[in-house]
């Protein structure tokens, strides 16, 4: 069976990153840690763990050098949780060493036709921001869910977005827009 189940992750960059080499990484499934029915959740839960550190995981494959993620106190942590009918999974409060102000969870249920995040009743694809100083418990209904938890820290520094820039000034997304009207993205090769 070849299943492709794709999610692109976008991370904005700080100020003094935005002009970097672009960088990009292939995430491979049999690089990726897992942690299989049994030992992640109640019934049959399987996290996969795409960034950041997650009950004693080892490490997922480094994102590109200059990615905000690479940074430790960007907090980011990206997870995705397969639920089997009637399972139950609790993503723990954040215990990093930095406070939470700042700090953004938010649980996609992506497939599954009923879910409840902390007791609320989810019918659907959904997202629900939940509080990353609190336990979060989300519970399969009658059947499969599958969730995407997407963790980050705020840059903290102005956002300016037009088309497919994201910069910090409106200056940056103008001299963006030339940059790619001239050279197309660099014109070689992606």
């Amino acid at each position: 069976e070849n299943v492709l189940e794709l999610f692109q992750v976008w991370l904005n960059l700080p100020r003094r990153s935005k002009m970097v080499t672009p960088g990009y990484r292939m995430l491979w499934t049999e690089d990726i840690p897992k942690l299989m029915p049994g030992s992640a959740g109640t019934g049959d839960v399987t996290v996969t763990l795409i960034h950041g550190e997650f009950n004693d995981m080892p490490p997922p494959p480094a994102p590109p050098p200059d990615s905000y993620a690479t940074d430790p106190a960007s907090d980011i942590l990206i997870l995705t949780v397969q639920l089997g009918a009637g399972s139950s999974f609790t993503l723990p409060r954040y215990a990093g060493p930095r406070p939470v102000d700042g700090l953004n969870r938010n649980l996609y249920v992506f497939a599954g036709k009923t879910a409840s995040v902390d007791g609320m009743a989810l019918n659907g694809t959904k997202r629900v921001k939940t509080r990353p100083d609190a336990d979060v418990t989300v519970d399969a209904g009658r059947g499969p869910v599958d969730v995407l938890i997407l963790q980050g820290r705020d840059i903290g520094e102005p956002v300016v977005q037009r088309g497919p820039f994201v910069m910090s000034t409106p200056d940056e997304i103008r001299q963006a827009t030339l940059d790619y009207q001239r050279t197309e993205f660099g014109g070689g090769e992606v």
